[in-house]
């Protein structure tokens, strides 16, 4: 099962490996919040390094050193991808208001998707 001389039990392996999961999870979380190819990437990632983190405590009474890391990133990482998401609704939507914004939003929408601003609100029902 385990031969690492530097882990005593099967679960202080399991421990050390979620550890180093919610740290990796945290650091993929954090980049995608400023490169996001992925949308929601940093949601899954962060929520991911925060459930392993708390995973890997198993019984113990502390948390370990990539643990802490891993809980405290991917929260900041969660927390920085909402207020972005937000900000982005908020600019949309107060954007759109402005007559010359709104139509520089439906010349992308039209040379994107073939649809204007207007066709695509009255297609959601806005």
């Amino acid at each position: 099962m385990n031969t690492d001389p530097q882990y005593r039990t099967g679960r202080e392996y399991r421990q050390a490996q979620l550890s180093r999961t919610a740290f990796l999870f945290s650091v993929i979380a954090l980049f995608s919040c400023f490169i996001s190819i992925i949308p929601l990437l940093p949601y899954f990632a962060g929520v991911g390094a925060i459930l392993a983190a708390i995973l890997s405590r198993g019984r113990d009474r502390q948390y370990s050193r990539q643990a802490r890391l891993g809980l405290i990133l991917g929260s900041v990482a969660v927390t920085i991808y909402t207020a972005i998401m937000v900000a982005a609704f908020f600019t949309f939507f107060n954007g759109i208001k402005d007559p010359a914004t709104r139509q520089q939003i439906s010349d992308i929408l039209y040379q994107q998707t073939g649809m204007t601003l207007d066709d695509l609100m009255r297609y959601y029902g806005f």
